[in-house]
């Protein structure tokens, strides 16, 4: 499994580097608008700085999910050792991978930046980690789509409800519990934003593992 997470990795290397490359370029970009024009406090605008590289990271995320439907990279796959269980996992630790690779850069920039200003800022690096995780969350949220909707083609109508239930109902709780936290305005209030985005993640992780277990056809 971990070889095939390896070569995925690979294959996506180029879209990965080109992402981040356009997200360099972007950031010096906005960062001299800022420096000419005037732009929002230090602490807004090294957020924004380090949320490109972050962003462009897990964009790949939902580009490899195209890829993988239309070059049937899955039957590559299955065709040796892998089993269509451990397939599902890489494909859900392929965003996971993705992120933590922005994030790493995220935390760079900033470091760079508390380097530049002499000051660090541990909010930003709170509004840096909680769009990544909302940025994660939407990738696997995307998965379970796919295998929600893959599931009612191939008839397995269970499956099917499983998936949108996990969706529908994931969405309302997490919902629920992101404005009870910024209601609080208290210490635990962005623990429990992270909390509620790594929650949410692992749970539709687990469902779109299951659901693409039980899948009897490949191709889509």
């Amino acid at each position: 499994m971990w070889q095939a997470l390896r070569a995925e990795l690979a294959y996506l290397r180029p879209w990965l580097l080109g992402g981040l490359g356009i997200a360099v370029a972007v950031m010096a970009l906005v960062s001299v608008i800022f420096a000419t024009f005037g732009g929002p406090p230090a602490v807004a605008a090294s957020a924004i700085r380090a949320m490109f590289p972050l962003a462009a990271c897990l964009i790949v995320a939902f580009i490899v999910q195209a890829y993988h439907k239309d070059e049937r990279r899955a039957l590559l796959f299955l065709a040796g050792p892998v089993t269509p269980r451990q397939l599902a996992m890489v494909r859900v630790l392929i965003p996971l991978a993705l992120g933590i690779c922005g994030m790493l850069v995220a935390a760079l920039i900033l470091s760079v930046d508390s380097a530049i200003t002499g000051s660090v800022a541990f909010e930003t690096l709170q509004i840096v980690g909680y769009v990544g995780g909302q940025l994660l969350l939407y990738t696997q949220m995307g998965l379970l789509i796919q295998e929600a909707v893959v599931s009612a083609r191939q008839r397995r109508r269970s499956a099917a409800l499983a998936g949108w239930a996990t969706l529908f109902g994931g969405a309302i709780l997490l919902t629920v519990v992101t404005f009870a936290a910024l209601a609080s305005q208290g210490p635990s209030t962005w623990p429990s934003l992270h909390g509620a985005n790594l929650i949410a993640s692992a749970i539709l992780m687990v469902v779109t593992v299951r659901l693409y277990t039980g899948r009897t056809d490949f191709t889509h």
